[in-house]
């Protein structure tokens, strides 16, 4: 079984070398930011389309299947990303669906689509508008968020954002920043700057940002896309942050407040050794309820160089101004080592993924992983933490020791078709995702929700047979050290804990899937609904019956143990979702009312006819647009038996529309409909 926390723990002298050797020595450019998506003889062909009707694996959770995606590793395993939100007064649910169009085989382009589904009954059902559809742009690690400026209980009424990295095909699909569309009153607009409008003398483009959604009132709801940027040549430096804040009225341009703040300026942190490399964390970027945002980082600041704190700037003007760093003291971390027994704690991984939430005015918490040791040279453990930022002070409390971090596979395809398509070769790396830890506050805003996953080590072992080769890389160089035989697995799972905000302590942690198999990708939104209706996405592996036999890759997959193919991320996978709870073992997913709804002649161009059965209660046939609005109803009574009318569509206008059998319940069926003429 391999072990990864004491590979990475060779100390030498002193609590700042400790801070180093924790860590990777700097961030480098390439490997965070695809600068090119590649083409790949896997996407188009390596799995079978989606069986809708096939149930998935159970475990505690159960999960359902939303849709399955492609280039998985600039999609949906991406580290800080937020592709899952949750708006509590219209009780919408959303997912970004991404969808690639890969014609290059037949000499087209790689394109996208970009599909809000949403649902407004916690999972039960689910619909679909698509807000991008471009032939010949690639839009890789998409984000989606919801603002509410009116309050309204309409799915409708939402603004929605979404980003993606744009990898256009006249670019040879290399990178060009960061792609912003936003759906208000019906319509999509695409944001056309490619980087910060001010202060931007060196023409950064918008690069890894974490996206959010914030409500007050009609003039200042909207969204803030904070990050570091992309810098345009290798000459310019990497590590500069940058902030994109779109208010939702969207009046004129002036409404897209895209700037680099000079209180954020490189020059106030430690220089990296090479332009392409920076010390600079991720940013977090969330807000209160009066609209002030929070841009949080995990800094080596350039007088205090080797030791990494928490900061934070604040903007009350909608993104126009940010706030100089207010950082955390040193001697918080020292005091949190003392109240652990260890001698020193540093910031573990901050490249990882980390998490933020506000949870009130001057008040946030930043959930991360610290590393303890009883002198310079041995570690002692690993801690995941909540460091609590309230009206100036600052509180860390354990919520729960960590294991272990997990190893994954990148499937390497030279490798594999070096030895003739007869034994499949992957590369090892330890997740980008860390313990893939998010955090969530409830709708009441009573309770914080903390997610991650953990080995278990009372868990047995994952025995591979046949065992299985991969490919090392040096942590800091990135040089092929070797072959590695990989004959066993350890055993993760995921877990979750809550602290009510009028407490100082978190509940023990709940283990939410406690058998073998491998979640990952798993994201809870930044707002749930309660600690008892926490929605969770995670991406599933295909099984062996998924796999398009007629490819080498896919025929290599098919044959190796399903064990060893969960741990590969840059694969095709099934995006799923289920409810669970932090309080009691998981929840079901709600499952849909056995009521069954048909329609014929699709397509209609004048009368539909609609039959339906299992409806035990009163409600009525609707139709809906893809916009979410009601173009046609009609009262239906309850009924044990098959029931049956016909409905006029001639006034409708020709499209794709969506028939539903509602009840005070929600949606218990229903079915797809087309109006041509």
């Amino acid at each position: 079984m391999i072990r990864i926390l004491p590979m990475m723990m060779v100390l030498a002298l002193g609590s700042a070398i400790a801070q180093r050797a924790i860590e990777r020595s700097v961030w480098d450019h390439p490997p965070l930011l695809p600068a090119r998506v590649q083409p790949s003889s896997l996407e188009p062909s390596v799995a079978l389309p989606l069986d809708q009707s096939r149930s998935d694996r159970t475990q505690a959770v159960s999960f359902t299947r939303l849709f399955r995606a492609g280039f998985t590793n600039l999609t949906y395993f991406f580290p800080s990303q937020l592709p899952m939100v949750y708006e509590p007064i219209s009780r919408t649910l959303g997912v970004v669906e991404h969808i690639y169009q890969d014609n290059r085989a037949t000499g087209g382009n790689l394109g996208t689509q970009l599909v809000f589904r949403y649902s407004t009954n916690r999972g039960t059902t689910w619909l679909r508008q698509t807000l991008v559809n471009n032939p010949s742009t690639f839009f890789g690690v998409p984000q989606i968020a919801l603002a509410n400026p009116s309050s309204s209980s309409s799915v409708t009424d939402l603004k929605v954002c979404m980003t993606g990295y744009r990898y256009p095909s006249e670019t040879g699909y290399r990178r060009t920043g960061t792609a912003v569309f936003v759906r208000t009153e019906g319509q999509i607009f695409e944001y056309s700057e490619q980087g910060p409008v001010t202060n931007n003398s060196q023409n950064y483009a918008f690069g890894a940002g974490r996206l959010v959604g914030f409500n007050g009132g009609a003039d200042r709801s909207g969204f803030a896309y904070c990050g570091i940027l992309s810098p345009p040549t290798e000459t310019v430096p990497y590590g500069q942050y940058g902030s994109l804040v779109i208010n939702a009225r969207l009046a004129d341009l002036e409404d897209f407040v895209g700037t680099i703040p000079s209180s954020w300026d490189n020059s106030q942190f430690r220089t990296a050794p090479q332009p392409t490399s920076t010390y600079n964390s991720p940013m977090y970027v969330d807000a209160d309820g009066n609209s002030t945002l929070y841009a949080v980082i995990n800094a080596l600041f350039a007088d205090d160089q080797d030791n990494r704190v928490l900061a934070v700037s604040k903007s009350t003007d909608m993104g126009q101004s940010w706030s100089t760093f207010d950082r955390m003291p040193t001697s918080v971390l020292q005091a949190y080592a003392s109240n652990r027994g260890a001698a020193i704690a540093v910031p573990y991984r901050v490249y990882d993924q980390s998490t933020l939430v506000v949870t009130g005015e001057n008040r946030f918490s930043y959930i991360g992983r610290i590393g303890l040791f009883a002198d310079q040279n041995t570690f002692v453990g690993l801690d995941l933490v909540e460091t609590e930022y309230n009206n100036g002070n600052w509180t860390m409390r354990l919520i729960a020791p960590i294991n272990d971090i997990p190893v994954v596979y990148s499937y390497n395809d030279s490798a594999s078709q070096a030895r003739n398509y007869q034994q499949l070769v992957c590369d090892e790396v330890i997740s980008s995702l860390g313990n893939e830890v998010e955090v969530a506050r409830t709708a009441d805003g009573s309770d914080i929700i903390v997610k991650w996953i953990d080995h278990v080590p009372s868990a047995t072992p994952i025995v591979l047979n046949p065992p299985q080769v991969a490919l090392r890389y040096d942590q800091q160089t990135g040089d092929l050290i070797g072959e590695t035989q990989v004959d066993t697995l350890p055993v993760f799972n995921i877990f979750i804990a809550y602290r009510s905000l009028s407490s100082e302590t978190w509940s023990d942690p709940i283990n939410l899937t406690g058998d073998s198999y491998f979640n990952k990708g798993t994201h809870i939104p930044l707002v749930v609904p309660s600690r008892t209706q926490i929605p969770l996405l995670t991406i599933r592996s295909l099984a062996s019956t998924d796999w398009n036999q007629q490819s080498d890759a896919g025929r290599l997959l098919a044959q190796s143990p399903q064990d060893y193919v969960n741990r590969i991320y840059d694969i095709p996978h099934d995006v799923s979702f289920a409810m669970v709870s932090a309080t009691v073992s998981a929840e079901a997913t709600p499952r849909i009312n056995q009521a069954t709804l048909v329609a014929s002649p699709v397509p209609a161009s004048d009368a539909l006819e609609v039959a339906w059965s299992g409806l035990l209660r009163g409600g009525e046939l609707v139709i809906v647009n893809m916009l979410g609005q009601t173009v046609l109803s009609k009262t239906v009574a309850a009924s044990d038996g098959v029931q049956g009318a016909m409905l006029d569509v001639r006034m409708l206008p020709v499209g794709t529309y969506s028939l539903q059998l509602r009840t005070s319940q929600g949606v218990v069926a229903t079915t797809p409909v087309v109006v041509v003429r």
